[in-house]
């Protein structure tokens, strides 16, 4: 999941607390029998840039802390728009869901949107997401040491 520089998502407490709602361990047993190993970074075990110390356990309390901390009053709110592909890669609909499910549960309303890969591809290019995607690494190597670069160009939409 990634999560795009507009809107709420400009708040770092805001962004903080989608990752501490999700329970990664949960989704791996529930939707991939636990053989989906949960990654806090774009790094993962093996990789150069992996930190084993580095983690946002599930803590949906921290979460609607961090929230009210954030001063937005989410009531008011429009919902989070939240981007994937149905059957693109594995389970994506289906994990997709449950996390709205997981930010719902801590105040932040969410939409679905469901969309083709040319039709994401189109959207990265021309800027339109406002709220967090699902989906594959890019470029199309699949290389993520080379995706890590996009990370950090301040020009794409996904940059940090």
């Amino acid at each position: 999941m990634q999560l795009v520089n507009q809107g709420i998502l400009k708040d770092k407490s805001v962004r903080l607390a989608l990752h501490y709602a999700i329970n990664k361990p949960l989704l791996s047993q529930a939707l991939y029998q636990g053989h989906a190993n949960p990654i806090y970074t774009p790094a993962g075990v093996g990789m150069p840039a992996y930190d084993e110390n580095f983690s946002l356990l599930y803590n949906p309390a921290y979460a609607k802390q961090l929230l009210r901390a954030s001063g937005i009053d989410f009531n008011k709110q429009q919902p989070l728009n939240i981007y994937t592909t149905k059957g693109i890669l594995p389970n994506d609909l289906e994990l997709v869901k449950a996390i709205a499910q997981m930010w719902n549960n801590i105040g932040i309303k969410t939409k679905i949107n469901v969309m083709t890969q040319t039709m994401i591809t189109a959207y990265q290019n021309g800027h339109k997401f406002d709220g967090p995607v699902l989906y594959g690494w890019n470029p199309a190597t699949g290389d993520p040491s080379t995706y890590s670069g996009f990370l950090m160009n301040p020009n794409i939409t996904f940059s940090l």
